[in-house]
């Protein structure tokens, strides 16, 4: 049950990683398992317009 860092607001998600406030202490096994929940998920497609580029 080693201790790892969780972030709040995943990095894909956009979190930031060194954004204290998005960081909490979590067990290894646990923080695993919401990992792989999250990657099962869609993720949000982004949309750009073109002319805005």
């Amino acid at each position: 049950m080693s201790r790892t860092v969780d972030h709040v607001l995943e990095l894909w998600q956009g979190g930031d990683p060194l954004d204290r406030a998005n960081c909490r202490l979590a067990h290894r096994r646990c923080n695993t398992a919401k990992s792989n929940r999250a990657r099962r998920r869609p993720r949000p497609a982004y949309v750009a317009d073109a002319a805005s580029l």
